[in-house]
């Protein structure tokens, strides 16, 4: 069972516990935190997969140290795998609507001062879990919005000598890096929990009142306004 498509959903930027958290992740670092930067989507395919693209910036110096993560997610699957749901800082009423993706292709590149940095992402044990409450920083519940755990190889240093990045620790205890975002809209009206019901009747606006007909020999035209259908959602219900 394959959700339906999303409209790309825009990232947004609810407080400093939306981004990314990477421990022990450069030589010089004074804070694990990263931050999303305003314009990051997330997209949902037809076919089973998804697509995070967005840039985050350093905590401690957003203006210098920044770098794009694009992550292909596959394998969309309602059953949750072996160690998944993971419940954390948050306790959503239900997890019976999460679902969850396997990581494809995935990098982070650096910009400005980790410019020239590229690292390869691969999953880090749990599942990607999407859903509503499906962040484990985020307090709000009826957030749309997900994390996902990471380790990454190192293809390359920043071109900056000053900055290293360090290998990924294998110790379990060090817990190194994951994602969190969450995604715009609001879930519980528009139903977009998959067990969800958008109960707000559409609004139906420019029906034709009357249709005329112009006939020119043994062909017509007909000519009337076109409708537009809209609820609480909007259009598109993601944006």
């Amino acid at each position: 069972m394959l959700r339906a498509p999303l409209t790309t959903a825009r990232l947004t930027q609810n407080g400093d516990a939306i981004g990314a958290v990477l421990k022990d992740f450069m030589s010089d670092q004074t804070t694990s935190s990263w931050v999303f930067e305003p314009g990051g989507t997330f997209v949902e395919n037809t076919n089973g997969t998804a697509r995070l693209k967005a840039v985050l910036s350093y905590f401690a110096d957003r203006s210098k140290r920044r770098m794009e993560i694009d992550v292909t997610f596959i394998g969309q699957t309602f059953t949750p795998p072996m160690g998944s749901p993971v419940l954390m800082n948050t306790n959503p009423a239900s997890t019976a609507g999460w679902y969850y993706y396997d990581w494809g292709t995935a990098t982070l590149t650096g910009l400005n001062d980790l410019a020239g940095m590229k690292l390869n992402l691969k999953k880090r044990g749990k599942a990607f879990q999407f859903g509503i409450g499906g962040a484990d920083q985020v307090p709000d519940v009826n957030n749309l919005s997900g994390t996902g755990w990471f380790a990454y190889d190192i293809v390359t240093q920043p071109t900056n000598r000053n900055i290293v990045i360090r290998p990924f620790s294998t110790d379990p205890s060090i817990d190194q890096a994951d994602i969190c975002f969450v995604a715009s809209g609001t879930p519980t009206v528009c139903g977009s929990d998959p067990c969800a019901t958008d109960t707000e009747k559409p609004k139906i606006a420019n029906c034709p009142a009357n249709i005329s007909l112009t006939t020119t020999g043994t062909c017509a035209n007909a000519q009337w306004a076109i409708p537009t259908i809209t609820d609480n959602c909007g259009t598109p219900q993601y944006l």
